[in-house]
């Protein structure tokens, strides 16, 4: 796409898009004409599905049912971990952090250590890291409930049938897992969705409640 000098170069796969780059610099080149790579600009974009982080003790509120509700954890009392003072609501925690209360109480209180843990795995969000490849079995007659492959995940596949189990499984793992890889013994490595990185049988064009992955 070109607007007067301006140049716009689109695509899903890099090798294509850079070497589009390349006919479109050979081709101002044979004219006399010299593309600026100072004032050339890029922009990854992941497309599809957004990445969501939610603590775990929203997720697995979310996927067990056990736990306070969202409105039951708005209206807790919360510790502060930086002067040590009880808030109430976790919606006013950051505006408490602001105030001169707050700052001045920090410069010399330390939470002790039991508070530090259990505050920080109460806010843990989904993990992003070093990406791991999990496989599981989920057989033609499997059991009413089944686990999620991943240690210390609470998160229990309850479909009816084997496919929907599978499929749930597989959904899980983009919703939850977002950097790893599920592989399912009855289906092996299903190849996954460069737009909402879902693992399915059937990888659509463009991912849209009209045309979604399987």
């Amino acid at each position: 796409m070109f607007y007067a000098d301006d140049e716009l170069v689109t695509g899903t796969d890099s090798t294509r898009t850079q070497a589009s780059m390349d006919i479109i610099t050979q081709g101002f080149a044979s004219l006399g004409l010299k593309m600026n790579a100072s004032k050339t600009e890029y922009m990854v974009m992941t497309g599809g599905r957004h990445k969501v982080k939610i603590s775990t003790t929203a997720y697995n509120r979310s996927v067990t049912g056990i736990g306070p509700t969202y409105d039951q954890r708005r209206k807790m009392k919360v510790h502060c971990l930086k002067c040590g003072d009880t808030v109430l609501g976790r919606p006013s925690l950051k505006r408490h952090q602001l105030s001169a209360k707050c700052r001045e109480a920090s410069l010399t209180f330390q939470p002790p250590t039991p508070v530090r843990e259990r505050v920080a795995a109460e806010q843990a969000i989904t993990p992003v890291g070093v990406s791991s490849l999990y496989s599981t079995s989920i057989p033609t007659n499997p059991i009413d409930s089944m686990e999620c492959p991943v240690h210390g995940c609470e998160y229990r596949v309850s479909a009816r049938n084997d496919k929907s189990k599978r499929f749930s499984t597989r959904k899980h793992f983009r919703i939850r897992h977002i950097e790893d890889t599920i592989v399912i013994d009855q289906e092996g490595q299903l190849p996954q969705c460069r737009l909402c990185e879902f693992f399915g049988t059937r990888i659509c064009a463009s991912c849209n409640p009209l045309s979604s992955c399987t």
